[in-house]
Protein backbone atom coordinates (compact mmCIF):
# COMPACT_ATOMS: atom_id res chain seq x y z
CA UNK A 1 0.00 0.00 0.00
CA UNK A 2 0.97 3.30 -0.76
CA UNK A 3 -0.01 6.47 1.05
CA UNK A 4 1.25 9.81 -0.75
CA UNK A 5 0.45 13.33 0.74
CA UNK A 6 1.47 16.32 -0.99
CA UNK A 7 3.72 13.89 -3.55
CA UNK A 8 5.72 12.45 -0.56
CA UNK A 9 5.03 8.85 0.30
CA UNK A 10 4.45 8.44 4.02
CA UNK A 11 4.09 5.59 6.45
CA UNK A 12 1.59 5.81 8.75
CA UNK A 13 0.46 2.79 11.89
CA UNK A 14 -2.22 1.58 10.34
CA UNK A 15 -4.56 -1.32 12.50
CA UNK A 16 -3.52 -4.67 13.37
CA UNK A 17 -6.30 -6.30 11.51
CA UNK A 18 -8.51 -5.81 8.25
CA UNK A 19 -7.89 -2.21 7.05
CA UNK A 20 -10.62 -0.29 5.61
CA UNK A 21 -10.98 2.74 3.86
CA UNK A 22 -11.60 4.70 6.40
CA UNK A 23 -9.01 3.47 8.72
CA UNK A 24 -6.85 5.04 6.20
CA UNK A 25 -8.41 8.20 5.56
CA UNK A 26 -9.00 8.48 9.85
CA UNK A 27 -4.95 7.83 10.05
CA UNK A 28 -3.81 10.27 7.00
CA UNK A 29 -6.48 12.93 9.19
CA UNK A 30 -4.90 12.71 12.20
CA UNK A 31 -1.10 12.88 10.68
CA UNK A 32 -1.96 15.82 8.81
CA UNK A 33 -3.85 17.89 11.69
CA UNK A 34 -0.26 17.33 13.93
CA UNK A 35 1.42 19.75 11.07
CA UNK A 36 -1.66 21.82 10.80
CA UNK A 37 -3.29 20.53 7.43
CA UNK A 38 -6.34 19.12 6.38
CA UNK A 39 -7.73 16.20 3.57
CA UNK A 40 -9.74 17.53 1.23
CA UNK A 41 -9.24 14.97 -1.56
CA UNK A 42 -8.59 11.63 -2.47
CA UNK A 43 -7.81 9.45 -5.21
CA UNK A 44 -7.21 5.44 -5.31
CA UNK A 45 -5.07 4.32 -8.27
CA UNK A 46 -5.34 7.59 -10.00
CA UNK A 47 -9.12 7.99 -9.48
CA UNK A 48 -11.19 10.81 -7.89
CA UNK A 49 -13.37 10.28 -4.85
CA UNK A 50 -15.75 12.67 -4.17
CA UNK A 51 -17.86 12.90 -1.08
CA UNK A 52 -20.48 10.59 -2.11
CA UNK A 53 -18.13 8.03 -3.51
CA UNK A 54 -16.23 8.32 -0.47
CA UNK A 55 -19.32 7.97 2.02
CA UNK A 56 -20.61 4.96 -0.30
CA UNK A 57 -17.04 3.40 0.40
CA UNK A 58 -15.94 3.84 3.24
CA UNK A 59 -16.08 0.69 4.99
CA UNK A 60 -14.79 -1.25 2.11
CA UNK A 61 -11.52 -3.23 2.63
CA UNK A 62 -8.45 -2.12 1.23
CA UNK A 63 -5.98 -4.75 -0.16
CA UNK A 64 -2.70 -3.53 0.32
CA UNK A 65 -2.07 -2.93 -3.40
CA UNK A 66 -3.72 0.63 -3.73
CA UNK A 67 -2.15 3.63 -3.86
CA UNK A 68 -3.90 6.27 -1.36
CA UNK A 69 -3.01 10.44 -3.04
CA UNK A 70 -4.87 12.77 -0.70
CA UNK A 71 -4.67 16.35 -1.84
CA UNK A 72 -4.48 18.70 1.30
CA UNK A 73 -4.61 22.46 2.26
CA UNK A 74 -3.75 24.08 5.82
CA UNK A 75 -6.05 24.20 7.96
CA UNK A 76 -6.57 28.47 7.81
CA UNK A 77 -7.35 27.90 4.12
CA UNK A 78 -9.68 24.73 5.20
CA UNK A 79 -11.55 27.39 7.89
CA UNK A 80 -11.86 30.51 5.63
CA UNK A 81 -13.36 28.55 2.42
CA UNK A 82 -15.80 26.76 4.88
CA UNK A 83 -16.95 29.12 8.06
CA UNK A 84 -18.64 31.42 5.34
CA UNK A 85 -20.80 28.91 3.81
CA UNK A 86 -21.23 27.10 7.73
CA UNK A 87 -22.32 29.88 8.97
CA UNK A 88 -24.90 30.76 6.44
CA UNK A 89 -26.04 27.13 6.36
CA UNK A 90 -26.80 27.40 10.12
CA UNK A 91 -28.58 30.47 10.24
CA UNK A 92 -30.66 28.79 7.06
CA UNK A 93 -31.24 26.18 9.70
CA UNK A 94 -32.15 28.21 12.58
CA UNK A 95 -34.90 29.49 9.97
CA UNK A 96 -36.07 26.29 9.30
CA UNK A 97 -36.31 25.19 12.62
CA UNK A 98 -38.85 27.91 13.71
CA UNK A 99 -40.81 27.07 10.14
CA UNK A 100 -40.90 23.58 11.42
CA UNK A 101 -42.46 24.52 14.44
CA UNK A 102 -44.97 26.98 12.90
CA UNK A 103 -46.55 24.23 10.50
CA UNK A 104 -46.96 22.00 13.32
CA UNK A 105 -48.33 24.73 15.52
CA UNK A 106 -50.69 25.43 12.98
CA UNK A 107 -51.88 22.21 12.60
CA UNK A 108 -50.50 22.16 9.37
CA UNK A 109 -48.82 18.61 8.30
CA UNK A 110 -44.90 19.36 7.63
CA UNK A 111 -42.25 16.59 6.48
CA UNK A 112 -39.27 18.17 7.17
CA UNK A 113 -38.45 16.37 10.70
CA UNK A 114 -35.85 14.18 9.04
CA UNK A 115 -34.67 16.79 6.77
CA UNK A 116 -33.91 18.33 9.58
CA UNK A 117 -32.46 15.87 11.62
CA UNK A 118 -29.96 15.41 8.70
CA UNK A 119 -29.03 19.39 8.79
CA UNK A 120 -28.24 19.07 12.40
CA UNK A 121 -25.93 16.15 12.06
CA UNK A 122 -23.96 18.24 9.56
CA UNK A 123 -23.75 21.63 11.93
CA UNK A 124 -22.80 19.22 14.64
CA UNK A 125 -20.25 17.39 12.06
CA UNK A 126 -18.90 20.65 10.40
CA UNK A 127 -18.46 22.52 14.39
CA UNK A 128 -16.85 19.21 15.78
CA UNK A 129 -14.55 19.23 13.25
CA UNK A 130 -13.60 22.72 13.74
CA UNK A 131 -12.92 22.31 17.65
CA UNK A 132 -10.55 19.07 16.47
CA UNK A 133 -8.66 21.43 14.65
CA UNK A 134 -7.96 24.78 16.57
CA UNK A 135 -8.94 23.78 19.89
CA UNK A 136 -7.44 26.63 21.65
CA UNK A 137 -9.18 29.24 19.52
CA UNK A 138 -12.38 27.97 19.95
CA UNK A 139 -12.19 28.18 23.94
CA UNK A 140 -11.42 31.83 23.51
CA UNK A 141 -14.68 32.04 21.46
CA UNK A 142 -18.18 33.04 23.56
CA UNK A 143 -20.67 31.30 21.83
CA UNK A 144 -23.66 33.20 23.50
CA UNK A 145 -22.59 32.37 27.09
CA UNK A 146 -21.83 29.13 26.30
CA UNK A 147 -18.95 27.39 24.72
CA UNK A 148 -18.80 25.38 21.85
CA UNK A 149 -18.31 21.63 23.66
CA UNK A 150 -21.20 22.08 25.92
CA UNK A 151 -23.18 23.46 23.22
CA UNK A 152 -22.32 20.20 21.28
CA UNK A 153 -22.85 17.90 23.85
CA UNK A 154 -26.13 19.28 24.51
CA UNK A 155 -27.02 19.38 20.64
CA UNK A 156 -25.73 15.37 20.33
CA UNK A 157 -28.09 14.44 23.12
CA UNK A 158 -31.41 16.78 22.12
CA UNK A 159 -30.78 15.01 18.44
CA UNK A 160 -30.73 11.90 19.83
CA UNK A 161 -34.19 12.37 21.73
CA UNK A 162 -35.33 14.25 18.43
CA UNK A 163 -35.16 11.30 16.49
CA UNK A 164 -36.79 8.82 19.33
CA UNK A 165 -39.43 11.21 19.35
CA UNK A 166 -39.82 11.35 15.13
CA UNK A 167 -39.49 7.45 15.30
CA UNK A 168 -42.46 7.62 17.82
CA UNK A 169 -44.66 10.05 15.45
CA UNK A 170 -44.55 11.92 19.08
CA UNK A 171 -44.57 15.35 16.37
CA UNK A 172 -45.33 17.58 19.92
CA UNK A 173 -42.19 16.14 21.75
CA UNK A 174 -39.90 16.69 18.43
CA UNK A 175 -41.45 20.26 17.84
CA UNK A 176 -40.83 21.31 21.87
CA UNK A 177 -37.32 20.08 21.96
CA UNK A 178 -36.77 22.18 18.58
CA UNK A 179 -38.16 25.12 19.45
CA UNK A 180 -37.19 25.27 23.03
CA UNK A 181 -33.88 23.22 23.00
CA UNK A 182 -32.26 23.38 20.18
CA UNK A 183 -32.99 26.76 18.19
CA UNK A 184 -31.16 28.38 20.58
CA UNK A 185 -28.37 26.53 21.11
CA UNK A 186 -27.45 26.98 17.52
CA UNK A 187 -28.37 30.91 18.12
CA UNK A 188 -25.63 31.06 20.88
CA UNK A 189 -23.23 28.90 17.63
CA UNK A 190 -24.44 32.33 15.76
CA UNK A 191 -23.42 34.97 18.47
CA UNK A 192 -19.77 33.74 18.76
CA UNK A 193 -18.86 33.84 15.17
CA UNK A 194 -17.85 37.15 14.34
CA UNK A 195 -15.87 36.54 17.51
CA UNK A 196 -14.29 33.74 16.08
CA UNK A 197 -13.66 35.21 12.64
CA UNK A 198 -11.36 37.88 14.93
CA UNK A 199 -9.45 35.51 16.75
CA UNK A 200 -8.51 33.44 13.04
CA UNK A 201 -8.08 36.73 10.93
CA UNK A 202 -5.28 36.86 13.74
CA UNK A 203 -4.21 33.30 13.32
CA UNK A 204 -4.40 34.42 9.34
CA UNK A 205 -1.44 37.49 10.50
CA UNK A 206 0.63 35.58 12.22
CA UNK A 207 0.35 32.57 9.76
CA UNK A 208 1.40 30.15 12.56
CA UNK A 209 -1.74 28.06 12.91
CA UNK A 210 -2.02 26.06 16.40
CA UNK A 211 -2.95 21.68 15.25
CA UNK A 212 -4.16 19.83 18.07
CA UNK A 213 -2.14 17.02 19.04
Amino acid sequence: MKIIVEETEVELDLPDREVTLRDVADEVEEFLFTVGKVPVGLAIDGVELDQEDYERRQEEVVSGEETFKFNVVTLLEFLVDNLEGAEKANLQLIESLKAFCSDLQEERDSKQGEQLVLEMQHFFDFWLKLSQLLPETVALVDFGGKKLQEILENVCNFLKEIVEALEEDDLVLATDLFQYEVTPLLEAVAKGVPQFKEELAKLETSKEPEASS
